[in-house]
């Protein structure tokens, strides 16, 4: 039997036996047993026998009622420090070329983290001090050992260890102030009191990013009091935890600088819980993907207004939530200040109407899942969502039937001013013509044509046309793109030589510029 376990297993502390880690709940002698024996609750209900009762007598209890069991302290796993763990993986053993960084960060789940030049370590090492980035996931580390040689270590990967109560993190962080990002999922790490957190602020100071994601953190009281410990904290995550309510954070204590929050694969499904977060004036990114959110719906202000929450909030991942009517969702999102991406499942629906979806009714929104919504996109999707309205604007029968129509559709009222009133589009119109005027202009200017030319043209055989009439040096196309008369602010690219100048909504009297 190893010393070091049984000088470092007390209460709360973490064991690993094999490939399985769990919590000291007990330890003593039983009754008919004899000898030393350690209670264990495991992190795998599965690996336990029963819920710490034995032969009758209940010697410690667990969460999950198999999740337990009685094993002797010599089965438990040789303890090491960070800084052995570090000198045998990272120095002493050569590490394989052929490991993939990516795969690897997939599989300790590390959303918000961001491992800049990673492989450039993932080599062997051959000194402490030219670390900057290490990984040590699935450990027997529960302790910090001496750590002062890595002064360039800025990232540090402790997933799965046996780390168990925030003084150890302390430790850590005290010996490596150039430490900026630690990844603690997959741990279990006990409450601090409010003297320990007193006492170890200081140590936190410089702390950037913390991960604490599948940390079994249901609570999200217990949340905000150990989000004591690093108040100044940038980017937070706390992926599948459990947690199933929020509650408003006191700003003068905690979440100061907080940016970035990923409360991803967690059990909020009420999206009010998530517009108590709303006040975090400094929150740029909020990730509640996986949480089973069927309606998003935020407080009422006026359509031609936005709230006072989120107001720094530019990225929404609302990704695996099983959103049920998603127009009334972007219109809601509408009323965000600052919302520029928003990643959001499909789950079945078209993804073409969904696109234009958003980009019509999310005002300043500019990607979908990663998309860019163009100019044409967006002016065609407005386009789409003042023919839907027109009607019914045309037809309220007072200014409250409008406003209410405004409410339904907020962007409405900006689409208004950007194209003018519906009501053009239901008077009877004449025969549209097959053919219109356009002016061709040359950038920088030297010429300027006039032509009348088929609605159908496609871009291309226009290009072919306009190289004939004016003629180049140059063997390339010309590159096109055109004014709207009445919007000469916006200026679109006719990127798609398939298609038609009827596909770009071109109209008599609009600008096509030529650029070689």
């Amino acid at each position: 039997m190893n010393e070091i376990n049984f000088v470092s297993c007390v209460l709360n502390s973490r064991v690993r036996v094999g490939n399985d880690v769990g919590t000291i709940k007990f330890i003593g002698e039983l009754k008919h047993h004899s000898g030393l024996w350690y209670g264990i609750e495991w992190d795998d209900p599965k690996r336990g026998k029963h819920n710490g009762c034995v032969d009758g007598i209940q010697y410690f209890s667990c969460d999950e009622p198999f999740a337990g069991s009685m094993i002797r302290p010599e089965k438990v796993r040789n303890f090491e420090t960070v800084r052995d763990a570090i000198e045998n993986r990272y120095i002493l053993t050569p590490i394989e070329d052929d490991l993939n960084f990516n795969d690897f960060q997939m599989v300790i789940g590390a959303p918000l983290m961001e491992f800049v030049g990673v492989e450039k370590t993932w080599k062997m090492q051959s000194d402490l001090k030219t670390l900057s980035h290490v990984i040590i996931p699935d450990s027997t580390v529960n302790a910090p050992g001496d750590l002062t040689p890595l002064h360039n270590l800025r990232e540090l990967v402790l997933s799965s260890s046996l780390i168990w109560n925030w003084q150890t993190v302390a430790d850590i962080l005290k010996q490596i102030p150039s430490l900026n990002v630690l990844d603690l999922s997959k741990n279990r790490i006990k409450k601090p009191t409010m003297e320990e957190i007193t006492q170890l602020q200081s140590n936190f100071t410089f702390l950037k990013s913390l991960h604490l994601g599948h940390c079994k953190m249901k609570s999200w009281n217990d949340v905000l009091n150990v989000a004591e410990l690093w108040p100044f904290i940038d980017n937070l995550s706390l992926h599948e935890n459990g947690i199933t309510q929020l509650r408003a954070p006191d700003l003068n204590i905690v979440f100061k600088n907080l940016q970035s929050l990923d409360l991803s694969n967690n059990k909020i499904s009420d999206f009010n819980e998530i517009v108590t977060l709303g006040k975090i004036e400094t929150l740029k990114c909020l990730n509640v993907a996986g949480n089973g959110i069927t309606r998003i719906q935020l407080p009422d202000c006026r359509p031609d207004e936005q709230l006072n929450i989120f107001v720094s909030l530019v990225e929404l991942i609302l990704r695996d939530n099983p959103i049920e009517d998603k127009c009334f969702a972007f219109n809601e999102l509408d009323k965000l200040p600052m919302l520029n991406n928003l990643s959001i499942s499909r789950r079945g629906a078209d993804f073409k109407d969904m696109f234009s979806d958003a980009a019509s009714r999310i005002s300043r929104l500019k990607t979908l899942n990663n998309i860019l919504i163009s100019d044409v996109d967006r002016r065609g999707a407005e386009y789409d969502l003042l023919k839907l309205y027109g009607s019914k604007m045309s037809q309220a029968k007072d200014e409250l039937e409008k406003l209410n129509l405004l409410k339904e559709c907020r962007a409405l009222s900006v689409i208004i001013k950007k194209y003018g009133s519906p009501d053009e589009l239901f008077t009877p119109a004449p025969k549209v013509s097959t053919v219109i005027n356009i002016e061709i202009q040359t950038i920088p200017f030297t010429k300027a044509v006039k032509k009348r030319v088929p609605r159908k043209i496609t871009v291309q055989v226009l290009q072919g046309m306009i190289f004939k009439l004016f003629g180049s040096k140059s063997s390339q196309q010309p590159r096109l793109s055109y004014i709207d008369q009445n919007n000469p602010d916006i200026r679109v690219e006719l990127d798609k030589v398939t298609k038609s100048l009827d596909y770009y909504s071109i109209q008599d009297g609009d600008v096509i510029l030529v650029e070689w």
